[in-house]
């Protein structure tokens, strides 16, 4: 199978090899339209715990100011590697432009991991727990099907709308309307806060002390969040990273795919904010194939991407749907680390 090659490219698209000639972007073959983007856990593993690595924050140092995670592949988070407060104003919001979108096609969380949590944080019937950034509801189904009576959250009245919908059938459940820094509850504390894939988009002057004044003593945070790891197809992340650059000057350059997934930093919070006890982990390792409308319409899930100008979008795309079509036999698969970090209130 032939690659884009690896070394510079000329003043051209990447969506040609450079012997193509002199071209302009190629238009989307295909309009991402409503497909199958369903996470099936291909390959799932449950990794052992491991030691905390306390160098880490000084290895990344260079990337930590204002920013709450890790860099990483550009299209991989969807976010540049820093984030002022009027980014993340900006972006937390547009994940609600097309909430059926991301019903369809933002991975959901491995099943063990809600096992783990119950058995962590002790859920069950009659828990009470709040989750923050619900999105449509692809944590929340899991914490009802324990029984848990829920309260979620999310900025976005059509997400919300939708995860309405997809809980009709579990009155256990309430599900409203706000930014988590703004909303006071109405009837006490609860045994368990949970946000998956959200925490970091809410103000780090105020997640930590809040989600504290909202647990009884001893109850639990837990933090989830999904990664995208080194593994599955390699080069087409490699090659689809030059895309990046080419379509998008604020992504860093050569940026790569690695193992690392910041566990240290997190801990730290949780250690800075003096309202918790350790932090415990677990991680949960899976894949994901993709064919190049079902990758195009995980991308628009993104807020980086949805925030991107419309004419520097279309050309990413298709320099990506190039990749996957033509130098990768139509389908590529994306290896994901989802991982749970959950500490206890201290009392």
């Amino acid at each position: 199978m032939s690659r884009v090659p690896a070394d510079p490219l000329p003043d051209m698209e990447l969506c040609h090899r450079p012997s193509d000639g002199p071209v302009t972007a190629l238009p989307l073959r295909q309009n991402p339209g409503a497909v199958n983007c369903t996470a099936v856990f291909d390959g799932l593993r449950i990794l052992p715990q491991r030691a905390p690595d306390h160098d880490w924050a000084s290895r990344v140092r260079p990337f930590l100011p204002g920013a709450p995670e890790h860099p990483s592949l550009r299209d991989l988070k969807g976010q540049p590697a820093t984030m002022t407060d009027t980014n993340r104003e900006m972006l937390r919001t547009t994940f609600g432009q097309d909430a059926e979108l991301y019903d369809q096609c933002r991975p959901s969380y491995p099943p063990p991991l809600f096992t783990d949590l119950a058995t962590l944080a002790g859920l069950g019937p009659h828990a009470r727990v709040l989750e923050i950034g619900c999105g449509t509801g692809q944590a929340t189904l899991p914490l009802a099907q324990l029984g848990c009576t829920v309260v979620a959250m999310d900025l976005s009245p059509d997400m919300v709308a939708i995860a309405r919908r997809n809980l009709a059938q579990f009155p256990n459940v309430t599900v409203v309307v706000s930014a988590f820094e703004d909303w006071q509850p109405s009837d006490g504390t609860f045994d368990a806060v949970l946000s998956a894939t959200a925490f970091h988009w809410l103000d780090p002057e105020v997640r930590m002390i809040k989600a504290a004044d909202m647990l009884r003593p001893g109850g639990s945070l837990g933090i989830v969040s999904t990664h995208h790891i080194a593994g599955g197809t390699n080069a087409f992340f490699a090659d689809a990273q030059r895309c990046y650059e080419r379509f998008d000057p604020t992504t860093p350059p050569g940026m790569r795919l690695t193992t690392d997934d910041e566990t240290p930093e997190e801990a730290a919070e949780f250690d800075r904010s003096a309202r918790f006890g350790p932090a415990e982990f677990r991680r949960y390792e899976w894949q994901q194939t993709y064919t190049a409308p079902e990758y195009l319409n995980l991308l628009m899930t993104y807020s980086g991407n949805r925030a991107m100008a419309p004419q520097a979008r279309a050309g990413l795309f298709a320099c990506i749907t190039h990749l996957i079509d033509d130098i990768y036999g139509g389908a590529i698969t994306k290896q994901y680390r989802t991982r749970l970090a959950i500490a206890h209130k201290t009392p």
